[in-house]
């Protein structure tokens, strides 16, 4: 039986980190289209807003973001002590998993009170995550940039076809 074994090679990795973002992404987007079409009474009222959703929602979503960003890179100090590749790379996989996971949380909190509310109040925070989300897009870049590769790694990271 064939054993799942991660990316031997900088290409599959920043491949295999795309649909890791992608699966985050599509699950957002496709319970924002859910949550939009099942609701009922779908407006836009300001102020009939219940107190705790238009409150605790902004909150969640501002300190998963900041919480994040701190995690991410609190995880990533510790792969700037790693010499091999291989092991910096794994470090970065579970921050960035961490991270997406902290920014999927509250937008689809922020879908269900959409669902229970029908206030499209909630269809716009839950917007912000996606976007912000998008924004976490992973690249060959931007992963150098984050773990601030120099030397062997560098030269090991850039050539897509040799193994880490």
């Amino acid at each position: 039986m064939p054993q799942n074994s991660p990316p031997t090679t900088a290409k599959g990795f920043v491949q295999l980190l795309s649909v890791i973002h992608l699966v985050f992404f599509g699950i957002v987007l496709a319970f924002a289209v859910f949550a939009f079409f099942f609701s009922e009474n779908v407006g836009l009222e300001l102020e009939e807003v219940n107190g705790f959703f238009i409150i605790g929602i902004p909150v969640l979503l501002i300190g998963s973001i900041v919480l994040g960003n701190f995690l991410f890179k609190k995880i990533l100090a510790q792969a700037h002590d790693k010499i091999a590749l291989k092991e910096k790379l794994q470090i970065y996989q579970i921050s960035t998993f961490i991270r997406y996971v902290l920014v999927e949380g509250p937008a689809l909190f922020a879908l269900m009170a959409l669902i229970l509310t029908g206030n499209l109040v909630y269809l716009l925070l839950a917007s912000i995550c996606l976007v912000y989300l998008y924004y976490l897009k992973p690249g060959k870049e931007k992963i150098k940039q984050d773990l601030q590769l120099s030397g062997e790694a560098l030269r090991k990271f850039t050539n897509d076809s040799e193994k880490l």
